[in-house]
């Protein structure tokens, strides 16, 4: 049986990222399924909304890719693409996947996620 996009899943994921939780993210993702697990994909935008003047621009697009494993404790293992970098996140669920960007620009930036099945 082929899998057709009838049954693939759709998120919404907000969350926030920096030490003072300055930075919005907002997104759109749909579920592929590759040799039997799924992943998450789709486009995000990062707003600045803290006070200080950032530093790179205000508004960035990229995009999220993620998976959520573990039985007894989630966890959301993703790739963020923002402003042409390439960060990892891992996260573990606690109302909502919290942990740190690994990337050069954004090293050791906190991060927390909260994603929602679109209706």
């Amino acid at each position: 049986m082929l899998a057709g996009s009838a049954s693939a899943r759709a998120a919404e994921v907000t969350g926030k990222l920096g030490y003072l939780s300055e930075w919005e993210l907002t997104g759109h993702v749909t579920e592929r399924v590759s040799g039997g697990k799924a992943e998450f994909a789709g486009p995000v935008t990062v707003k600045h909304v803290g006070l200080c003047t950032p530093g790179r621009p205000v508004e960035m697009v990229g995009e999220i890719h993620y998976r959520v494993t573990g039985l007894l404790t989630r966890r959301l293992e993703a790739t963020l693409v923002l402003d042409g970098t390439q960060c990892g996140f891992e996260g573990k669920l606690a109302g909502s996947y919290d942990g740190v960007l690994t990337c050069s620009q954004w090293r050791g930036i906190p991060v927390s996620l909260i994603v929602k099945p679109s209706e």
